[in-house]
């Protein structure tokens, strides 16, 4: 029963494809193409958890400046702090 192909020759095939990738990731690592997972994961990790404590910390400090305001006062003081948190966001200085 031949197909045209051998076991041999499949494997063969299999093997320099698997080589090809390989060659094309390492290539892409070391021309800064590719990032290693752990250490994004790591870093996204630790951005989200700053975002988490800065944005848990809101309303210590509306809370402080927010005694005996206004409602109209206490929404710019909201919308400041919103707007700091955002902008540091934007500006990566987590």
């Amino acid at each position: 029963m031949p197909t045209g192909r051998s076991a041999i020759g499949d494997a063969r095939l299999a093997k320099e494809q698997a080589l090809a990738r390989l060659r094309q990731l390492q290539t892409g690592q070391l021309e800064g193409r590719l990032l290693d997972r752990e250490e994004v994961r790591a870093q996204w990790a630790s951005a989200f958890a700053a975002l988490r404590d800065r944005a848990l910390g809101m309303a210590d400090r509306i809370s402080s400046r927010g005694a005996g305001r206004s409602a109209e006062e206490l929404r710019t003081i909201v919308d400041a702090e919103v707007r700091d948190l955002l902008s540091v966001l934007s500006r990566g200085d987590l």
